[in-house]
Formats: C-alpha cells, sequence, structure tokens
C-alpha cells in the first residue's frame, strides 16, 4: 500500500480478489498521454 501511495493521485490500491479492469484501462490511458508528450 505505501507503494500506491507513493504515486499520489495516481496510485491505486486494490485487494487482490477486485476486478482490475477498470484500473488496467486507466493505466493504459495514462502511458498513452506520456507517450503522446514525449
Amino acid at each position: 500500500m505505501r507503494l500506491a501511495e507513493s504515486f499520489g493521485e495516481r496510485g491505486q490500491h486494490r485487494e487482490i480478489c477486485d476486478d482490475f479492469s477498470n484500473v488496467l484501462d486507466d493505466t493504459l490511458k495514462a502511458v498513452n498521454k506520456a507517450c503522446a508528450v514525449f
């Protein structure tokens, strides 16, 4: 949890049994946005 918190508002902490699909979708969007900037 400390690792996720170290990323501020971008950090996500979920239980291992939760559905991660929305987290993965948001992560992919963030990576695409970061790549567009560079």
